[in-house]
């Protein structure tokens, strides 16, 4: 087990080599973590409120988002902000970089979905919604919106038409299958699985903690927060869907093998 913060941990993220873990918490701070020795290695302010997002755009390069609504840019070797995207009216609940690193996804908690293109100065192409998006997420062929009411909309990259939708049982977390074929839904009691139309293929009763976020590294793993500000994993079997509860923070299920 790791002390990530000594405020609540709103965000994570991992490394490309999953060597290091990112956590941003509710007092605006960013802090590095290395996986192996369990020891913060840097931290830096990033910026005003909140952080409610972190996404690793390459290794030393994060964007995170947060209460003040604007997307940054981060150097993190240098600690520095190198770029800040600004037409947010308010507090950015979730982003994702498609996979052509071109195009970038953000949704908000007033119900907006920004397509920005990174390679361009033009204002992003915009969908309002009434319901609040607490997670975006991009697959191959969709960008998928979740809302939090549980409703998972599918649209498509181009037109931003909606595709499809589907009601998940009180869902608090999404991450999509590294095959780009499915959508995975952890809520405090269940773990679903989702096709690209909205069919749902799994319902697996679990009990988490407190999901903040899930991580697919090999298995599919669950980061929870505690009211202590700890960071716990939980592994799901992919196959056979049973909860595994290590002892502790279970550090060699997540490293890599050389």
């Amino acid at each position: 087990m790791i002390q990530a913060a000594k405020t609540a941990v709103l965000s994570l993220a991992v490394s490309p080599n999953s060597a290091t873990i990112y956590s941003g918490d509710s007092s605006g701070l960013i802090r590095l973590h290395d996986i192996r020795t369990q020891q913060a290695i840097s931290e830096f302010q990033g910026g005003a409120g909140k952080c409610r997002v972190i996404r690793v755009q390459k290794t030393d390069w994060i964007l995170t988002g947060g209460q003040d609504g604007v997307v940054r840019l981060w150097d993190c070797r240098k600690k520095r902000c190198v770029h800040a995207l600004k037409n947010h009216s308010g507090q950015i609940t979730d982003l994702q970089l498609a996979p052509n690193k071109r195009h970038l996804i953000v949704g908000a908690k007033d119900g907006s979905l920004k397509q920005w293109d990174l390679s361009s100065t033009r204002s992003p192409e915009t969908i309002s919604s009434s319901e609040p998006i607490s997670q975006v997420a991009v697959t191959s062929s969709h960008v998928v919106s979740f809302h939090s009411n549980g409703l998972l909309k599918l649209w498509s990259p181009l037109t931003f038409e909606l595709l499809a939708s589907a009601q998940t049982i009180e869902g608090k977390c999404l991450e999509p299958e590294s095959g780009g074929t499915g959508l995975y839904v952890c809520g405090r009691k269940s773990f679903q699985v989702y096709k690209n139309d909205g069919a749902q293929t799994c319902d697996a009763k679990v009990k988490w903690t407190n999901p903040v976020c899930c991580q697919e590294l090999g298995q599919v793993y669950c980061v929870c927060c505690d009211p202590a500000a700890a960071l716990s994993v939980w592994g799901v079997n992919k196959q056979q869907l049973t909860m595994e509860q290590p002892q502790g923070f279970a550090w060699e299920q997540i490293v890599p093998e050389k």
